[in-house]
């Protein structure tokens, strides 16, 4: 069903995925709002991943899916139902094994970060067997102004 053309740095990779990121409907863990296409250029070219592959459909990309050192699996699909994701998730078990474990860094199993609005992905993952393992929270700047009030309220 998919192709999976490895993220190779070229102008037409990072068009692909620029286009992937104009399109999604939830916040990225890495930016509220979507970068410039320069601030993405230099991601891409520069990017964190142990590898990163583009998900194509018919000559056409479709989405996106990377590994990263600790084993998190980042996976975007313009459409992410239940077959879609089995299939990438079923090729990268199929291509790639998770790292070593290292206590209190690295799992020993692939896991997936997703947004709580994702639901359709949520569901897919479900369908996969795929097991709830945490609820995440980020801690910023509004956190943290709330909680120093809080402390200078009680001083």
């Amino acid at each position: 069903m998919f192709e999976f053309v490895e993220v190779k740095r070229t102008s037409d990779d990072i068009k692909h995925l620029y286009k992937l990121l104009e399109q999604r409907s939830f916040q990225n863990i890495s930016h509220k709002n979507l970068p410039s296409f320069e601030e993405h250029k230099t991601f891409v070219v520069n990017h964190p991943y142990r590898v990163w592959y583009l998900v194509m459909a018919r000559d056409q990309c479709v989405g996106s899916v990377y590994l990263l050192n600790d084993n998190c699996l980042g996976l975007t699909l313009l459409e992410p139902t239940s077959e879609a994701v089995k299939d990438v998730l079923a090729w990268i078990l199929a291509m790639h094994k998770p790292l070593p474990p290292i206590k209190s860094v690295r799992p020993k199993d692939f896991f997936i970060n997703v947004a709580p609005q994702n639901k359709a992905l949520c569901t897919a993952l479900e369908q996969c067997m795929a097991s709830l393992l945490q609820i995440s929270y980020t801690i910023g700047e509004q956190a943290a102004s709330f909680l120093s009030q809080e402390k200078s309220d009680k001083a």
